[in-house]
């Protein structure tokens, strides 16, 4: 609440000054404190505000970066197709202006909605093509994004030894570059590829870590995804205790 109310005193002072390339940026960053605290909606209202706004002032970067905003929300809500078709639109964005940041972080995303699509080839192309330009460009939180979405891939493709090495580069790089959401979701991945491997008690310790972050980020979708797979965990290890 206390960050809500620091958003709408800088969207209220930039809309005074006129500064819409300033209250479009501001909007976006309020729709990701949304969109981690899980309210989907309101997220999808700021960014829908903030690609207005740019698309108004014709500002090339603030449309790709709200249209990829937007298609995340879609992406969680299981609207694929649309999610799909606004990525793209953002692809092509960054692609005109010579925006590789956007465009790799795009990528990784379409990857992402591909996957979700049972496309594993094609969000595989997406993903490998993502950590080449990321590493290109030293965008460490997209390069590791890629290695997770990689990560989750090769448990889909029964690899979850691969998965395990790849989450844990993930997991260590999100450390470094302080992105806590993010290395929540890399342990999450991690858990389930030890888990994958008849190592539930190995496992645990790495949920144990999702939840913590998890809880600390107040991001309610890992949060359910950890306790998803912690679960999971126990009744693996339940039973291998049984045995």
């Amino acid at each position: 609440q206390s960050a809500g109310r620091m958003f709408e005193e800088a969207l209220r002072i930039r809309r005074q000054i006129g500064d819409k390339a300033g209250v479009a940026s501001t909007l976006s960053s309020f729709g990701d404190l949304l969109e981690q605290l899980g309210n989907l909606a309101g997220a999808n209202d700021k960014y829908q505000e903030s690609l207005t706004l740019s698309t108004q002032s014709e500002d090339q970067s603030g449309m790709a970066q709200a249209l990829s905003d937007i298609a995340g929300v879609l992406l969680e809500q299981g609207e694929l197709r649309s999610a799909q078709n606004k990525v793209l639109e953002s692809l092509a964005i960054s692609s005109r202006i010579g925006d590789r940041t956007t465009y790799a972080s795009n990528l990784q995303l379409l990857g992402d909605i591909l996957m979700e699509m049972g496309d594993l080839v094609g969000a595989k192309q997406k993903y490998e093509r993502s950590l080449t330009i990321s590493k290109e460009t030293h965008e460490r939180i997209t390069e590791a994004q890629s290695k997770l979405g990689l990560a989750e891939l090769s448990l889909e493709e029964g690899k979850p030894r691969t998965a395990e090495g790849l989450s844990r580069q993930a997991a260590q790089e999100f450390l470094v570059a302080n992105a806590p959401v993010d290395e929540a979701l890399a342990y999450n991945v991690l858990a389930k590829s030890l888990l994958a491997q008849d190592r539930p008690f190995e496992a645990r310790k790495e949920i144990d870590q999702a939840l913590s972050l998890s809880s600390k980020t107040h991001s309610a979708s890992n949060r359910l995804a950890a306790e998803v797979t912690a679960s999971r965990i126990l009744a693996a290890s339940h039973e291998v205790a049984q045995a």
